[in-house]
């Protein structure tokens, strides 16, 4: 539950403080939020995954730049940034054999003798979507306005990441990859 709230409560609160006074006010408030979640989690001496890692240098940078020039485009482009990087990573570590956080979620639960399909596919659904949303959110921050950015940064992509994940895992349900009876309706 504390990574939920250290994932989505800076970017709750980024969200909140845009519809009150603008992006600029969003950006400090983001920093600070996340600042402090680095440092709370440091303190206590709680390890951070790497994404998250990732995803806290990239706010604290992007949201920094676009607070000392003035200039939204920094903090509009850390999306496309993160989701290409992750994109990077998993790629990375499916053609270089390293486990990611894929493999450690999902291939536990897939049959032995599907795992180097389902790794495959799991892989490359990701990468692709990462990229897919990489790309959407230069196009949504180039040509829709700040207010629709930000209502994509929070709605569109957290909705997009989470019909990606449904949909991966109803195809490797429908593949007889998975080796969870508890989802399986049809045997109880």
């Amino acid at each position: 539950m504390a990574a939920f709230w250290s994932s989505w409560f800076p970017l709750i609160a980024f969200f909140v403080s845009y519809k009150i006074h603008g992006l600029y006010l969003a950006s400090a408030v983001i920093l600070v939020f996340t600042l402090g979640m680095l440092l709370f989690n440091m303190l206590g001496r709680k390890p951070l995954a790497a994404w998250q890692l990732v995803n806290g240098a990239l706010i604290i940078i992007m949201a920094s730049a676009t607070l000392l020039l003035h200039e939204e485009w920094f903090i509009k482009f850390k999306p496309t940034l993160f989701f290409g990087l992750m994109a990077v990573y998993l790629g990375a570590g499916y053609y270089l054999k390293f486990d990611t956080p894929l493999d450690v979620l999902l291939l536990p639960n897939i049959k032995p003798r599907a795992k180097p399909a389902a790794r495959a596919l799991m892989h490359g659904c990701w990468v692709v979507g990462l990229l897919a949303l990489s790309a959407l959110n230069v196009l949504v921050a180039y040509l829709a306005s700040t207010n629709t950015w930000v209502n994509f940064k929070l709605f569109g992509t957290s909705s997009a990441l989470l019909v990606m994940n449904a949909g991966l895992v109803y195809v490797l349900y429908r593949k007889h990859y998975l080796a969870i009876s508890a989802i399986d309706t049809r045997r109880k």
